[in-house]
């Protein structure tokens, strides 16, 4: 099956006070940022789940990233491992991005890393499909976490977890960012 990548950037951005997709890192937006991690792993189709600019739209609004994955998947022809990778995460990189896609390929299976539902890669198949429409019809368990635990995901350790955090408020943003600063400066 191909690799095929999406960017979850369709959320409200509540706790952050504007659209964290725009906000700006490494000289670009974070939603750029993204695509190009996204286009150094296996990827060989790129796509955005975002409800405005040119973004796949949510068929089923406010049912959070899965949402998002279900509108994505309606667009893609046939079975695929389908990497997920949030927005709001811009330390995460194509190295452990390719770790996760090399794995489902090796074990045919979905995978993400211990103690985080996100980044992940799933089997899009019919099945995948099928569980997707289901929970969003009912609107009940539409988790990642359900998902992954659905499709019986790997999980796999990652040493260091500093590459994995989201930023969902300013404060957090302000403390990525001074990071960011200080290993430009220093590292």
């Amino acid at each position: 099956m191909k690799h095929i990548g999406m960017v979850l950037a369709g959320g409200q951005s509540s706790r952050m006070g504007r659209d964290k997709a725009e906000l700006t890192w490494r000289g670009g937006s974070l939603l750029n940022h993204s695509l190009k991690t996204l286009a150094l792993s296996r990827a060989q189709e790129l796509w955005v789940s975002r409800n405005k600019g040119k973004g796949i739209v949510d068929v089923y609004p406010k049912r959070g990233p899965l949402g998002g994955i279900h509108a994505v998947s309606r667009e893609i022809q046939g079975n695929a491992w389908l990497t997920i990778i949030p927005v709001d995460m811009p330390l995460l990189n194509d190295r452990l991005i390719s770790k996760l896609q090399a794995y489902s390929e090796e074990h045919d299976r979905a995978v993400c890393y211990e103690q985080c539902n996100l980044p992940c890669v799933i089997p899009l198949t019919q099945d995948t499909r099928d569980y997707l429409n289901k929970q969003l019809m009912t609107g009940q368990n539409c988790s990642i976490k359900a998902l992954l635990n659905y499709l019986q995901a790997a999980r796999l350790p990652l040493r260091n977890k500093e590459f994995l955090i989201n930023t969902n408020t300013p404060q957090q943003w302000a403390r990525l960012s001074e990071k960011e600063v200080s290993y430009v400066a220093f590292g």
